[in-house]
């Protein structure tokens, strides 16, 4: 199905978002961590975390990262969190890649990141907070989607990402704001990733992180 199908079927689609199950807060400790660059992830709390923007890109040339993958997969149905995307930056140029990002999202691959994913970004380049959701391409690689939601505005925000079937629903602070609907139904074993990322170099970093707490799953009512 091309892209303009796809929306054409979304923009007709009535979707009830079954309540999911109760709660399952994660903690700090339910996550791996890794960071490219000093100084790394700061907690402030069992369930809430920061997570600096890189200082300086990899020399190896992969992506610098400073990020927190969580230990298990959960049956998703529902992915609730609240993130502020601490655009303290005084750059010296300016991020210029697509990567150079600050994202929470689930997903069903957490070794190549070309499964299933859906998600909150923040990119960098243009300062947009974005809905996102992927899906592995047959012919290889990944189809991707994404939609601005607002401009960065600095302040915490709640979040809602709610998977029911193939159809996937964000919320931003209580009102629903975009849906969209996968072309095939996807596996509902998800790992939850919270992440800062750097890919261009020439630019300087200073107080540019990304904040997240209180992040909780449901699982899908059968």
């Amino acid at each position: 199905m091309g892209a303009v199908g796809l929306f054409a079927l979304q923009a007709l689609l009535v979707v009830t978002f079954v309540p999911s199950s109760g709660p399952l807060p994660l903690r700090a400790s339910d996550f791996r961590w890794f960071n490219s660059d000093p100084p790394g992830p700061v907690t402030s709390g069992p369930t809430a975390w920061v997570l600096p923007v890189p200082g300086q890109t990899r020399t190896d040339g992969k992506l610098a990262v400073d990020d927190a993958v969580s230990q298990l997969a959960y049956d998703l149905g529902e992915l609730d969190f609240t993130a502020t995307f601490l655009n303290g930056t005084a750059a010296q140029g300016r991020p210029s890649a697509f990567a150079d990002e600050m994202v929470v999202f689930a997903t069903t691959d957490d070794v190549t990141y070309h499964g299933f994913e859906f998600g909150i970004r923040l990119g960098l380049t243009d300062g947009i907070v974005y809905a996102y959701w992927q899906y592995p391409d047959p012919a290889g690689g990944v189809v991707f989607h994404e939609q601005p939601l607002f401009a960065n505005d600095g302040r915490a925000h709640g979040y809602a990402l709610l998977l029911s079937g193939a159809a996937l629903s964000f919320s931003v602070d209580g009102k629903r704001l975009l849906e969209a609907l996968y072309p095939v139904l996807p596996p509902r074993s998800f790992f939850v990733v919270t992440t800062a990322h750097r890919e261009s170099s020439g630019w300087e970093v200073e107080g540019l992180a990304l904040s997240v707490a209180n992040v909780t799953v449901r699982q899908p009512l059968l």
